[in-house]
């Protein structure tokens, strides 16, 4: 058996580590800065071709059990809240992909499947990974202890330290903007209910979007604008919009906050015995559903390689990139697009783009899904049973 070292316990570690375990072929461990199965109570996206996976996986009943199923997105104007487009997320989704769509916090989501983990998977907690040698394998951690392992997976987020520490080639643009996530317990304090799915507001240089967490009520939402000082400064940023924006923003009990940051895509993501995955690999703007989704599809196209070539583990992290690198590709330029489309300042191009979209859901809202096919349609699983 080969000893595979996961270096992250987010939703991409953690899902890494369940597939590989599965096939019962190598030997898995888990290192983790703080608490295995810990993550911020941030708002999450699951669509169908991240769910599929966790189907795949036999974690689909405790999913559906705990998760908000997501019946449809709507897109709106930042100032009037008028309504541009809805896309059919529901049933209509569901017999499409046959996967729902789902959303919930993303520390529920680690919660179950730190909780789905065996005793076949070595945890460890309080292993800040601070050095990785890539010819030997040799993990160093800030605690004093080491580990050396046949491949060892980095899966430490977007702004990764040992992407870094290790060389890649990697083109990070700053684009003048801040994203901050946050959440409402309910909604009872808001000066009108909110439009039920899911909800993106547009406008010049901002954007909003927000949606369901669970089904007593609770929203998650995320902000992208210019960087703000305080939630008070972030509520007047959208002041000028809807009321409703300012009010949820007002209302969250915590808000994270981050610089936006446009990636450009890497051409490699192996180094010996050392192979990238989820947001370490393939950072995303914010403006798309994909960026846990990619971590999930990873896994799972991880997991299958290594089984497929047992003995040969590098072999195998090698043919995961080579799968996975023009699907990541794709999706980091479609966000790029999207951020521009979505929070252009320019009039005929709002003009544009809002007749688009209205006429695309309104008459043929078939059409206007089937548009996301290469999003949700996508099956990692299809052929790697």
């Amino acid at each position: 058996m080969a000893s595979i070292g996961i270096v992250g316990a987010g939703i991409g570690g953690l899902t890494t580590a369940l597939a590989i375990a599965r096939t019962h072929c190598h030997e898995v461990t888990l290192y983790e800065s703080t608490q295995v199965g810990a993550a911020v109570p941030a708002p999450l996206h699951l669509p169908p071709n991240a769910t599929r996976v966790f189907k795949a996986l036999g974690l689909e009943p405790q999913l559906l059990a705990c998760a908000h199923h997501a019946q449809r997105q709507q897109v709106r104007t930042g100032k009037q809240g008028f309504q541009l487009a809805e896309l059919p997320l529901g049933e209509l989704a569901l017999a499409r992909y046959n996967a729902p769509y789902l959303s919930m916090p993303q520390d529920r989501l680690t919660q179950l499947l730190a909780s789905a983990l065996t005793s076949s998977t070595a945890q460890h907690n309080n292993h800040h990974c601070t050095d990785v040698n890539p010819e030997q394998g040799k993990v160093h951690f800030r605690n004093g202890q080491q580990a050396q392992h046949d491949l060892v997976v980095i899966a430490d987020g977007a702004n990764s330290e040992l992407r870094q520490q290790l060389g890649f080639e990697t083109q990070a643009t700053s684009t003048s903007q801040q994203l901050t996530m946050g959440a409402i317990g309910n909604q009872a304090d808001l000066p009108q209910k909110l439009p039920s799915g899911l909800n993106q507001w547009l406008g010049p240089n901002r954007w909003f979007t927000h949606w369901p967490l669970d089904e007593q009520g609770a929203v998650g939402f995320i902000a992208v604008s210019e960087p703000s000082t305080s939630q008070t400064h972030l509520a007047e940023l959208f002041g000028r919009w809807h009321p409703l924006v300012a009010a949820v923003i007002e209302q969250a009990s915590q808000l994270d906050s981050t610089p936006v940051q446009s990636w450009q895509p890497m051409s490699t993501w192996q180094q010996g015995k050392v192979i990238l995955l989820g947001d370490a690999a393939h950072p995303l703007l914010p403006f798309t559903d994909q960026s846990a989704a990619l971590a999930i599809e990873d896994a799972w196209v991880l997991s299958r390689m290594l089984e497929q070539q047992e003995p040969k583990p590098l072999e195998a992290a090698s043919e995961y990139q080579r799968f996975r690198l023009r699907r990541c590709e794709r999706m980091q330029h479609f966000a790029q697009a999207q951020s521009i489309n979505l929070q252009t300042p320019d009039q005929q191009a709002i003009w544009k783009r809002n007749i688009k979209l209205s006429l695309g859901s309104r008459f043929l809202p078939e059409w206007a899904l089937a548009k996301f096919d290469w999003l949700y349609g996508y099956d990692c699983v299809r052929g790697f049973h």
